[in-house]
């Protein structure tokens, strides 16, 4: 959570979501390196990686334009080499919508690394930056339905599930494959 690196760091969503990716990415692939690092630990090296100011600072955040860039740096750290596609935006067709999420997760082995871009108090996060791995689709005993991103936000050290529409409109991400 983003509240775990207080430090003097401050808008660090992006970090904290980086951060998470990589945890995601020791356990998943049993490195031990990774695994064996605290949390806090494997966030010191994400900001480690941000030489220069290069992707983040505490004014303006994580720059969603470099946002692949933070990432692939990040896992070079661990002489880790993954791959990030898009930046898929809020324009048809790569828009975050239940059928490109669908497809951002056709393997095991993808995330979305998700920025939503909304100053609106009613969108459920305003200009934030957070993990989408996992979805899930529901439906009312009329047959409408409802989908939802399982996500990571930083803000809390739970899954919680972000219903897509609530940040089609504004939201942008990239796909991490491991």
């Amino acid at each position: 959570m983003t509240s775990d690196f207080g430090y003097n760091y401050y808008n660090h969503c992006g970090p904290t979501a980086i951060t998470n990716i990589i945890k995601m990415y020791g356990k998943k692939y049993n490195n031990n390196i990774i695994k064996n690092n605290s949390a806090e630990d494997v966030f010191l090296t994400v900001m480690g990686s941000n030489i220069n100011y290069k992707y983040y600072n505490p004014t303006d955040g994580t720059w969603n334009s470099s946002a692949d860039s933070y990432i692939r740096d990040s896992f070079k750290m661990y002489n880790i080499t993954v791959r990030t596609y898009g930046e898929y935006n809020n324009r048809a067709p790569y828009k975050i919508n239940y059928q490109n999420t669908v497809n951002a997760f056709a393997t095991s082995n993808r995330l979305m690394y998700i920025m939503t871009t909304r100053n609106d108090t009613r969108h459920p996060y305003t200009f934030h930056h957070l993990v989408g791995y996992g979805y899930t689709r529901i439906a009312n005993n009329s047959g409408v339905y409802r989908a939802f991103i399982k996500v990571c936000d930083g803000l809390a050290n739970r899954a919680r599930y972000v219903e897509i529409d609530s940040i089609a409109d504004g939201g942008t991400y990239w796909e991490v494959y491991f």
